[in-house]
C-alpha cells in the first residue's frame, strides 16, 4: 500500500500526533517541543508553511493547516531536524546570511537522517503501526 493510502485512512489529528510521538522517540532534541497547527505563518513578512523557534528553554514548531498529508509530515519533519540540531550557539548568529544560519550541513545531515528513516526504514510503518494500537 503506498503512502498516500496509508496515511488517508487515519484521521488527521491522530495522523500529527503519532508522527510527533515518532519524532520525539527517534530524534529528540535537547528541549521539549511543542507543535501547533495554524492558518498562517508569517516570518519577516514572507508567508512560510513552518517555522522552528526556541521560546525559552523549550522550541514551537508551527506548521500550516491548509497543507495535504505528505506536505504536512515533511514540513513537520523539517522543521523537526531545525530542533534536533539547535545548540546555543546557534540561536544568534548575526552578520551571516539567513539561509547560513538554518540550514548549514549540520542541520542537512539531520534532516536527511529523518527523511531517510522516516521514508527508507520504516518511519512510515511505525507510524502506522502505532495508530492502529
Amino acid at each position: 500500500m503506498g503512502t498516500r493510502q496509508r496515511w488517508d485512512r487515519h484521521p488527521l489529528p491522530i495522523l500529527r500526533r503519532a508522527t510527533e510521538e515518532w519524532l520525539m522517540r527517534n530524534f529528540p532534541p535537547a528541549y521539549p517541543v511543542r507543535v501547533r497547527y495554524v492558518p498562517k505563518i508569517e516570518e519577516e513578512g514572507e508567508d512560510c508553511i513552518g517555522l522552528c523557534e526556541r521560546v525559552g528553554r523549550r522550541f514551537e514548531i508551527l506548521v500550516r493547516d491548509r497543507m495535504n498529508r505528505r506536505e504536512m509530515i515533511e514540513t513537520l519533519a523539517h522543521e523537526w531536524a531545525h530542533a534536533y540540531v539547535w545548540r546555543h550557539a546557534v540561536v544568534e548568529r548575526r552578520g551571516r546570511e539567513r539561509s547560513g544560519i538554518y540550514h548549514d550541513d549540520e542541520y542537512w545531515l539531520a534532516f536527511g537522517r529523518i527523511y531517510r528513516k522516516l521514508y527508507d526504514e520504516g518511519g512510515r510503518e511505525e507510524i502506522d503501526e502505532s495508530i492502529r494500537r
